[in-house]
């Protein structure tokens, strides 16, 4: 026996929406899982974070501890404890607020390339400095080192920026660059007040 099927047309249709079912729903668990992967990820961090916030807080509470219950600081407590605590307490600047001041006083010429948290000895004492590197356009009618200096001007009267600051100065510059577009390259430091 034979069968002719005379609906051909339908039965194709019926297929492509059937693949086009299966394909809605393979890129929609895709997505799920995808989704649940990035939660995952995200509530890992979370905890790590809360859990490296708490271990801090120990160390802080039983150096304070140890600190309030000893006769002198230096004989239970290295220096670099102290330090620590002290810059807790004392309230390290803000770095997102100093970075987002950099970033708010730039001018449109100029980009920063590197920003570096070191420490330097100044008269022989370990001293932190923030040390910016950036790059100003040159053109006829821009001076890319007049422009460099107005920034860092504008930097040391920001009361925002310059409160944890003793200083900001150049410390180099130098052109480069082709013909079309040439760049001067300058670094500044800002050397952190204690």
């Amino acid at each position: 026996m034979f069968e002719i099927n005379f609906h051909r047309e339908a039965l194709k249709r019926k297929q492509r929406d059937s693949k086009r079912r299966v394909r809605s729903l393979m890129l929609g668990g895709i997505y799920v899982a995808v989704l649940a992967l990035f939660t995952g990820v995200f509530t890992l961090h979370l905890l790590l974070l809360r859990q490296n916030i708490s271990a801090k807080e120990e160390e802080l509470s039983k150096i304070e501890q140890v600190q309030v219950s000893s006769t002198s600081p230096h004989e239970a407590v290295s220096m670099d404890q102290l330090l620590w605590v002290s810059r807790i307490k004392g309230g390290q600047p803000s770095w997102g607020m100093k970075l987002q001041a950099l970033s708010a006083l730039l001018p449109k010429q100029m980009w920063l390339s590197e920003i570096i948290l070191t420490s330097e000895k100044t008269d022989g004492v370990p001293r932190d400095v923030l040390q910016v590197s950036g790059t100003a356009y040159v053109t006829e009618e821009h001076n890319a080192l007049s422009t460099i200096l107005d920034y860092l001007n504008a930097l040391r009267d920001d009361q925002g920026f310059s409160k944890d600051f003793e200083n900001v100065k150049l410390l180099s510059s130098r052109r480069s660059g082709s013909s079309e577009r040439e760049e001067l390259n300058f670094k500044f430091v800002c050397l952190v007040r204690r």
